[in-house]
């Protein structure tokens, strides 16, 4: 055991939530602190808290405490402003220690030397910690861990969903439009594309029964985009139109910074989500919104929203799996408590999500063959995998206790 070992679990917080000190103190970690490579104590700016008390400073690691005296601590004025003593193997007291009541974290009852080499194994240095043992991992633990991770990943956007519900005066549609223009925004324009649907509510679309050249002014004056078009006499159509809108309804147009325009592909260059946004609005906003109650096909949602319109196959595919089947799922959850399997058969149905992450995984010979399992690989990506949080992974606590 060495005690690269025990930073490397220090830093990513390979460790369990409830831990105690020798002196039965209650500990949290907040912040790790940052490794100091000089002389000195092993982490500096830490921030932990010992029975609800937070205390910031420095932190000391060591894989037996004797080691304080055999690295001559003892001698060493720097170490008198520890916070904390992390050892493995508490083998000696340390009187000095004690009488300036410092705590003592030993991780042995926490950390068995088995499960230590399998952390060693474990190289959060990598995106994916365990990739270089994954395929240790029975299928039978990554079906049910996928299925549990496409639950958590549906519950967190319903979440989102429920605050769109609130803010939008229990309005369903309004909840669509906000969700598909996120959507339309994907990773890099999402927010903004939400400020966007706040800015032109779909209520005043319905009401006014605007047509697709008003609408389209309102989405690209509301976003800050209109004086960026090319001058022509389009252009001065839907400024004019937009600034009669912006008089009618108070329309603040969006800061043009929340953009980002910077190497993203034309397909996705804000100006054509934002038509694109505002010709699917237009298209649906005048009929009643479906029957979410009632067992409807997918298709039955494309047509619906996007009728007849000259939409790629995965852009129908991105909608249902980020928009509308997540609002299914929030409208089951806010009417009846609890949501069945049906759901989870509606992502099963559609093609799984090709990305940058999605494509990291499937170099590992993970099997993605629908929506379901690309969506439960981006929230462990996210949520486990990014934050070091293998212990709560089924599949990190698989690797770390076989």
């Amino acid at each position: 055991m060495k005690e690269t070992d025990l930073y490397r679990i220090w830093e990513y917080g390979l460790l369990q939530p409830n831990l105690q000190t020798l002196d039965q103190k209650q500990l949290r970690i907040f912040n790790p602190g940052t490794r100091n490579h000089l002389s000195g104590p092993d982490y500096s700016n830490a921030r932990i808290a010992f029975d609800g008390h937070t205390w910031a400073g420095q932190v000391e690691i060591h894989v037996k405490s004797s080691d304080w005296f055999r690295h001559g601590h003892h001698h060493d004025p720097s170490y008198q402003s520890i916070v904390l003593h992390v050892v493995y193997d508490q083998d000696k007291t340390i009187p000095e220690l004690e009488q300036r009541g410092i705590p003592t974290l030993e991780l042995k009852s926490y950390l068995p030397e088995q499960s230590l080499s399998a952390h060693s194994a474990l190289d959060a240095k990598l995106s994916i910690p365990c990739s270089r043992q994954i395929d240790q991992v029975p299928s039978s633990i990554w079906e049910d861990w996928k299925l549990d991770l496409l639950n958590q990943r549906l519950k967190r956007k319903s979440e989102r969903i429920e605050r769109w519900l609130v803010s939008g005066n229990y309005d369903w549609g309004q909840v669509f439009h906000i969700a598909m223009a996120r959507s339309l925004g994907y990773s890099s324009n999402g927010e903004a594309m939400e400020q966007l649907a706040n800015r032109v509510p779909i209520q005043w679309i319905r009401r006014s029964r605007a047509t697709l050249e008003e609408v389209q002014a309102w989405f690209l004056g509301a976003s800050g985009w209109l004086d960026h078009l090319s001058d022509s006499p389009q252009k001065q159509r839907y400024i004019t139109l937009f600034q009669y809108a912006q008089r009618k309804y108070s329309i603040v147009p969006i800061e043009k910074k929340v953009w980002k325009s910077g190497g993203v592909r034309p397909e996705n260059s804000p100006i054509h989500r934002i038509l694109q946004c505002a010709e699917i609005a237009h298209h649906w906003s005048g009929k009643p919104l479906l029957d979410m109650s009632s067992e409807l096909d997918l298709d039955d949602w494309v047509s619906f929203f996007l009728g007849s319109g000259s939409y790629s196959k995965s852009l129908k595919s991105h909608l249902l799996i980020n928009a509308w089947v997540p609002i299914l799922y929030c409208f089951r959850l806010y009417q009846h408590g609890k949501v069945s399997n049906s759901v989870f058969q509606e992502f099963f149905q559609l093609p799984a999500e090709l990305n940058r992450i999605t494509k990291r995984w499937k170099k590992l010979a993970m099997p993605l063959t629908h929506a379901g399992d690309s969506q439960a690989i981006l929230e462990l990506e996210e949520h486990y995998c990014s934050q070091k949080k293998c212990l709560f992974c089924s599949s990190g606590k698989y690797l770390l206790h076989k």
